[in-house]
């Protein structure tokens, strides 16, 4: 494991999303968000730890990734806007 002073990867993804126009407002995570939990909440951002054997992150990222191919299939374009994107990712999370 890394050492936990190093707090770069939470804020860099953070960084990374919200320049692409999405907004995180909780993280599903299992024990290894434990040690950087604190600092994840600092930046607003609602962290929730999950048991061991409950893998919830995977199950919603998988629900998802399917709702959003649902939807894009049912568009009749080629190229995607950003925008559109990102409203599609809202809407299939809820």
């Amino acid at each position: 494991m890394k050492n936990c002073d190093n707090y770069d990867s939470p804020k860099t993804g953070y960084l990374y999303f919200h320049a692409k126009g999405f907004k995180i407002c909780h993280i599903p995570g299992d024990g290894q968000f434990k040690q950087k939990q604190k600092y994840i909440q600092q930046m607003g951002i609602m962290v929730k730890i999950t048991s061991r054997d409950e893998h919830v992150s995977e199950r919603y990222i998988r629900m998802v990734k399917e709702s959003v191919q649902a939807t894009v299939n049912t568009l009749p374009f080629d190229k995607y806007p950003n925008r559109l994107i990102v409203a599609t990712v809202y809407n299939a999370s809820g």
